[in-house]
């Protein structure tokens, strides 16, 4: 059980299973789309699949056992100028997806100052390699972003070395 989980984090977390590049050039169509029909300014767009290292560390930090139930293995990250350009898009994301959770940390910032809109929706795309559940995008106003990039809203991680030492079968 543990190696054919383990064997799914490692696939799905290093791009190999073609669906996951599917399902991020899909999002990032219908993001741009929107970018283009409404005339929305982005600083900066990406996106990721969740490393190893990290997925590990999610699952243990949050008491996940079925990693398909991670809603952050696939991200999105959209960055604005301004927060009219933000909310639009925002609006429109809203709209288009299946949102299953928003917390909106620019209203209500974390204690170190971190603001972002996250934004976590169901997974449309079906594939039989996957039941891959939840997709994220976070959404930034650019003096935020680098406020989280370099300034007090820094994330700092805990080692992965204290994790990869708990798996045995690794």
């Amino acid at each position: 059980m543990l190696w054919n989980l383990l064997v799914i984090i490692i696939t799905l977390c290093n791009g190999f299973i073609p669906h996951a590049t599917h399902i991020v050039m899909q999002e990032q169509n219908k993001y741009n789309s929107i970018l283009i029909k409404y005339n929305i300014p982005c600083h900066s767009q990406g996106s990721r699949i969740k490393s190893f290292p990290s997925v590990m560390h999610s699952l243990q930090r949050k008491n996940i056992s079925n990693i398909l139930e991670m809603h952050d293995l696939i991200g999105f990250r959209y960055i604005f100028y301004n927060s009219e350009d933000l909310y639009k898009f925002y609006h429109h994301v809203h709209v288009m997806q299946k949102v299953t959770y928003c917390k909106n940390y620019i209203l209500q910032p974390k204690p170190n100052n971190y603001r972002a809109i996250h934004i976590r929706y169901k997974n449309i795309y079906k594939h039989p390699d996957s039941s891959l559940k939840f997709l994220e995008c976070q959404l930034f106003l650019i003096k935020d972003y680098y406020n989280c990039l370099y300034g007090d809203a820094q994330y700092h991680q805990k080692p992965y070395l204290e994790i990869y030492s708990k798996i045995e079968d690794f």
